[in-house]
């Protein structure tokens, strides 16, 4: 039994899409003037009629409230009569297309192995745990889906024969018949030639050339062996004023660029100090003090030689 439905399963989302994009190509060869009927919601229970075929009313409208809700969550508002009437026409047909190329697939054989659908099932990621294939996932997906394992089996394997159709017009070679006539002839043509080989060797052994011919006759051809003198340059021209016209410098810019190399523009801090000592005789403090305070009004006065106050007062 588990074996039975693992052969049914397949990629959910290929079910519905896995046609769109290449069904153009049928409707471009064979058409579908005169072996279509529409009746799209109407009162009937059926949608289309293709070629004999009847597209049954509960299976468009299952597609189309998918495609209700996928606009509700896309843009969220309501759909207008427009959007409506563009929206149902798409999808009628898609199912048209999709008619179409089952039927012609029906009628020129393509079959599809059981081993491919079993392949296919197998490979598909909402099917595996960790990359392998899990059968009760399967069948819980299945079950979301509301879908049998025989019915989506049915489902895979139309789904895979209908790939083969766009799949082989896509991979033919088409050729016109004058490229074809041409192609033949090609094929078949034959053509005569006759041809001497002369060999050098039983020449050059007869012949004598000594160096002043061999100097004469290059003085008479050298501008044969002779190039005018040329060079390749490949060069890359850096104008200042083009360059800075395409930078803009803002304050900020200058800012950080002062912070990030202040070092460069700070020099460390000097001194060469002098300085005159003024001793305490006795113990008295005030008097020195007022005698430094004395020297230095006289070292702060303009003109003022300070090495002589210092050999005046310094002790």
């Amino acid at each position: 039994m588990l074996q039975k439905i693992s052969d049914a399963l397949r990629g959910s989302k290929i079910v519905a899409y896995v046609i769109v994009g290449a069904l153009a190509v049928t409707f471009a060869v064979w058409g579908a003037v005169g072996i279509v009927d529409f009746d799209f919601f109407g009162t009937g229970s059926w949608a289309a009629k293709v070629d004999g075929r009847t597209i049954q009313q509960d299976e468009v409208g299952d597609a189309w409230r998918e495609r209700q809700a996928e606009w509700q969550q896309r843009v969220g508002t309501e759909m207008g009569d427009t959007e409506r009437q563009l929206l149902q026409d798409q999808l009628l047909e898609q199912f048209v297309r999709q008619a179409l190329v089952e039927e012609r697939t029906q009628s020129l054989g393509y079959r599809v192995p059981a081993s491919r659908v079993e392949e296919y099932i197998r490979n598909e990621p909402a099917f595996q745990v960790e990359g392998r294939y899990d059968e009760n996932l399967a069948l819980a997906r299945l079950a979301q889906l509301g879908m049998s394992p025989e019915m989506f089996k049915l489902r895979i394997r139309s789904d895979l024969r209908n790939q083969e159709l766009p799949r082989a017009l896509t991979l033919s070679d088409f050729r016109t018949s004058p490229e074809i006539q041409r192609a033949l002839r090609l094929e078949d043509e034959q053509r005569e030639l006759r041809y001497v080989v002369l060999p050098g060797e039983k020449y050059m052994a007869g012949a004598a050339v000594d160096d002043a011919a061999v100097q004469a006759w290059y003085d008479k051809n050298s501008a044969r062996f002779q190039t005018p003198e040329s060079v390749r340059l490949q060069y890359a021209e850096l104008r200042l004023d083009q360059v800075a016209a395409t930078i803009q410098v803002t304050e900020s810019d200058l800012q950080g660029l002062y912070a990030k190399n202040r070092d460069r523009y700070v020099e460390t801090e000097k001194r060469r100090p002098s300085h005159i000592l003024i001793r305490i005789e006795g113990g008295d403090e005030a008097a020195a003090r007022k005698l430094a305070e004395q020297v230095a009004a006289e070292a702060r006065a303009p003109g003022a030689d300070f090495a002589a106050l210092a050999r005046k007062y310094s002790k």
